[in-house]
């Protein structure tokens, strides 16, 4: 009853993304009721929950400065990164990163090859982070959102194929279903913004 009742008032994307939250609480009631072990530590739980909200949050604070003009897409690539690079460089001093980095870097017998896969991993990160702005930027930060599940889910398919992934059938079944909602709102939203530039404009008299 209440299901069918948000309906009315949410749009169907916004109504889907809600209904996530029944897993977080499905997993916090059973453990609190049924005393069930969710196979999970502490820190994993706060990590995620940190990483999904700041995610969010990111989403709909670039548009929101899209929407003000407040800044182009390179500006925010720029302050975006220059504020996150002191908190990258502690942690990788932390875990001793540069120095793995370097050490496996002069031990490799194929110098030329590495340095081309670093050069494409880090282009790749920069056109990941421009376009995915780009798509805020003129659609919403839920339609951002859905694409990069839809981005996570062509993943999941690649690492089936390869690695030392075992099928399951109940896996195989969820990530096709995400693939095919995370493809149908993208069809959708694509053929309500066609919609709306094919409208005449009306003349007021």
């Amino acid at each position: 009853m209440f299901g069918l009742g948000s309906t009315k008032y949410l749009s169907l994307p916004m109504f889907t993304s809600l209904r996530h939250s029944t897993v977080l609480m499905t997993m916090c009631l059973e453990y609190a009721l049924l005393k069930f072990d969710s196979d999970c530590t502490l820190f994993g739980y706060i990590y995620i929950c940190i990483n999904n909200f700041s995610t969010a949050l990111n989403s709909v604070y670039i548009k929101l400065v899209f929407n003000k003009d407040l800044m182009s897409t390179t500006d925010i690539m720029f302050y975006n990164n220059l504020f996150a690079a002191p908190f990258l460089a502690m942690v990788c001093f932390e875990n001793d990163d540069f120095m793995f980095t370097w050490l496996f870097y002069n031990l490799s017998s194929h110098k030329a090859a590495l340095t081309v896969l670093i050069s494409i991993a880090l282009l790749s990160g920069i056109c990941l982070g421009y376009f995915s702005f780009q798509c805020t930027k003129y659609n919403s930060a839920l339609t951002t959102t859905f694409i990069g599940v839809l981005k996570n889910v062509i993943i999941t398919y690649s690492g089936m194929f390869t690695g030392d992934y075992t099928f399951n059938l109940c896996n195989f079944i969820g990530v096709t279903l995400t693939t095919i909602g995370s493809l149908i709102f993208f069809g959708s939203a694509i053929s309500g913004k066609l919609n709306i530039r094919q409208q005449p404009a009306k003349v007021v008299v």
